[in-house]
């Protein structure tokens, strides 16, 4: 569960990433590009990729676990305000990232059921 959710979730890291150093006028709140945003999106959603993908992932939980603890707190900030005095940190989407770190914390904290190797 944890692989999947870091594919999904890296994948979309990356293309939102990618698309933050773009101006989109037509898109409320992605008027402008944002770089330093569009870095944390693709530097974490990279590490999710690999975690998916290294050792069959095998650092997926862990990864999933902390990276969604980042968000968590990427969110709590951006919601309380604590970023607008930095421009280019004052995310405007502060409950995309509250959903994508509890989502990951649940993920990645998750009791999964160990198969035993014989």
């Amino acid at each position: 569960m944890t692989r999947i959710w870091s594919s999904i979730v890296g994948t979309g890291f990356v293309i939102v990433g990618v698309m933050r150093f773009v101006a989109l006028p037509d898109m409320p709140g992605w008027e402008t590009p944002e770089p330093l945003h569009g870095i944390l999106h693709l530097v974490t959603g990279a590490l999710w990729l690999a975690a998916a993908v290294l050792r069959q992932g095998r650092y997926a939980s862990s990864v999933t676990r902390w990276l969604g603890v980042f968000w968590l707190a990427v969110g709590v900030a951006g919601e309380a305000g604590w970023l607008d005095a930095v421009e280019a940190l004052a995310f405007d989407d502060a409950i995309v990232h509250l959903v994508v770190g509890l989502g990951s914390v649940a993920v990645g904290w998750a009791p999964v059921a160990r198969r035993s190797r014989t």
